[in-house]
């Protein structure tokens, strides 16, 4: 941890990938219509089971490693591995399992507000594109929120609207 701190390199952690390899569903986006209304069933059916191929390990140490790394300064990203649906790649799936991954880091210690920024700025900033903040000059890609994920990390689910490259292209 400490090499990590001291040569500036970021981590993406993918907490609901480690999640799902130690035996764990997100059993709080299962239950949620919010996201379970928008899944074809095939993703349905591969949130709804896990890897399972570490259940030895404990997530708890996930968790208490993301902790440490942003303790010491390390810039922490959000992503989740997610590929394709099939039974040996269970507990993911597209976009879901991001909200998730918000959730996860939070539960790690990190605030609201660095949860956001893990899925926004800050992979921005380390991979220089023209995404991840609204200013003069950017792409536009937004999504609006009914209520505030600074409150609730879990009203990144409340999705009101989706704009891509400055264009409306989703209202729900």
């Amino acid at each position: 941890m400490d090499a990590i701190a001291q040569n500036h390199v970021f981590v993406t952690p993918c907490l609901s990938l480690n999640a799902s390899l130690t035996g764990n569903l997100p059993t709080n986006l299962l239950k949620d219509q919010r996201v379970m209304s928008k899944l074809a069933p095939e993703w349905q059916e591969n949130l709804a089971r896990t890897f399972g191929t570490a259940t030895n390990m404990d997530f708890q140490a996930s968790l208490l490693n993301v902790k440490e790394l942003h303790n010491r300064g390390v810039a922490i990203l959000a992503g989740t591995d997610v590929s394709q649906p099939a039974p040996n790649l269970g507990g993911l799936a597209h976009g879901a399992s991001l909200h998730h991954e918000l959730q996860l880091l939070t539960q790690a210690g990190l605030t609201n507000t660095e949860a956001l920024l893990a899925a926004t700025k800050t992979p921005a900033d380390y991979f220089a594109t023209d995404r991840g903040t609204i200013a003069s000059g950017k792409r536009a890609d937004l999504v609006l929120l009914k209520n505030d994920p600074l409150e609730d990390i879990q009203a990144t689910l409340d999705i009101q609207q989706i704009w891509i490259a400055g264009k409306a292209v989703m209202s729900i």
